[in-house]
């Protein structure tokens, strides 16, 4: 499944990237918005449907793993953020490309491309623009017990995956995060936009098909990634969030 993750209030946003989206090469999966809150969403591209969640907001992290949950058991997960500009034929790539691991296709980090990398020593995960999860996965993410807490969705997958000896594979940016208001709140902007990005006229299809690495990469610390956030962490006292 193709899906895109959105709420109430990124309308404008939303809209944009699903018609980059639908513009992106074809697809033969099911595409869906997956959308939260009492404000209707967009008008979608015809070959997309929108699954809605109707209610009050309840926040991007409770949102992101109901959504989860929606998706067990449908196989293979490929999730775009709203804010993001793919590169072309980006999702014919990512549909023919296994998926073994956890993938990001947003990696300014500088992490090794194509190679599976085990979340240990404090190395952790959190950047969720565009990823692959594996079927495998989405169920086990699904079965999560709830989390009540200041962190990310990004940062409790990367817990989680940690915690289950799971390796997450980088492959290259080919997507651009899109500067504007975050669903959460935060600005991060040493991560905002990835100077190592392709390109929107770069072709995905031209990249030649990922084999499974042998075996995962479990060497130190390399340029760029920062440790993984504690879910028993919390903002230290009178510490200041910058919003945008």
């Amino acid at each position: 499944m193709i899906a895109v993750f959105s709420r109430a209030g990124r309308e404008e946003l939303t809209a944009r990237t699903l018609a980059l989206l639908a513009a992106a090469g074809a697809s033969t999966s099911d595409r869906v918005l997956w959308w939260s809150g009492e404000v209707d969403p967009p008008v979608i591209p015809s070959s997309w449907r929108v699954d809605w969640r109707r209610g009050p907001p309840r926040g991007p992290v409770a949102d992101w793993f109901e959504f989860i949950k929606t998706a067990a058991g449908r196989g293979d997960l490929h999730v775009f953020e709203d804010d993001v500009i793919p590169c072309r034929n980006l999702i014919p790539y990512i549909e023919r490309t296994p998926v073994e691991w956890f993938t990001t296709y947003f990696n300014p980090w500088g992490a090794p491309v194509g190679r599976a990398f085990e979340l240990r020593g404090g190395l952790g995960f959190d950047c969720s623009q565009a990823i692959s999860i594996p079927a495998r996965l989405v169920d086990r993410l699904a079965a999560a017990p709830d989390y009540a807490g200041p962190l990310g969705h990004d940062c409790i997958m990367s817990r989680l995956l940690a915690s289950w000896n799971e390796p997450v594979l980088w492959d290259r940016t080919l997507v651009q995060h899109v500067a504007g208001n975050s669903s959460n709140g935060r600005r991060r902007e040493f991560w905002l936009r990835d100077g190592k990005w392709v390109g929107a006229d770069f072709d995905a299809l031209t990249i030649p098909t990922r084999q499974a690495a042998p075996g995962v990469w479990t060497g130190g610390y390399f340029l760029g990634v920062r440790p993984a956030v504690d879910l028993r962490s919390r903002p230290r006292p009178g510490a200041r969030m910058r919003r945008w």
